[in-house]
């Protein structure tokens, strides 16, 4: 079937006004904006491996919450999830807020606790640790929280192959989690 010089001519300016039409919409349409995050998290430690009969991994370390937005966050919190959760020790400056003594217990400005009851047990059962900042219910804008010090040992034998630390941030303004910048990866 052969078209017309006239049809074809017509064909071509109806798409060409759809293009434009398009254009137009394209050009009206904003992009969806990201979603940025000023608060970002993220792990320095060290790594002592076991030497000559001990059979006893040590991770040492500090999660560092930094808040580089223009405003302050509320009531931050960090979560840590360690495995393997059987073989496990985990210690740090985690006080129990029932049964803290604000006169007579020494640098509480770096402590933490559990958020709740429930959280102490479920991170003892299955290595999630909640934790929230004992003395810090804000982080300033600009400043930087520090769960520091903390050890991690770990017994090992023959069934463990990885060890791992995962982080992220949790807070009022934005109760998403945001994972941690880095995490702590030991492959055995």
């Amino acid at each position: 079937m052969a078209y017309s010089r006239f049809e074809i001519e017509q064909s071509i300016e109806g798409i060409i006004k759809e293009l434009n039409r398009i254009k137009g919409d394209m050009h009206s349409v904003k992009a969806p904006q990201s979603k940025k995050n000023d608060v970002f998290s993220y792990f320095v430690y060290s790594v002592i491996f076991p030497y000559k009969r001990r059979n006893e991994l040590m991770v040492f370390g500090s999660f560092i919450v930094m808040n580089n937005g223009p405003k302050k966050i509320t009531k931050p919190i960090i979560e840590m999830n360690i495995s393997p959760v059987d073989k496990s020790t985990f210690a740090g400056k985690i006080y129990s807020d029932h049964h803290v003594d604000y006169e007579f217990t020494p640098n509480l400005s770096e402590a933490w606790c559990h958020v709740d009851d429930d959280n102490k047990i479920l991170a003892y059962e299955t290595g999630q640790y909640k934790l929230r900042p004992l003395l810090h219910d804000q982080l300033g804008a600009g400043d930087k929280l520090a769960f520091s010090n903390f050890q991690l040992s770990v017994h090992l034998d023959d069934k463990i192959d990885c060890v791992k630390v995962e982080g992220g941030i949790y807070y009022d303004e934005n109760p998403s989690r945001f994972p941690s910048l880095n995490n702590i990866y030991i492959n055995l």
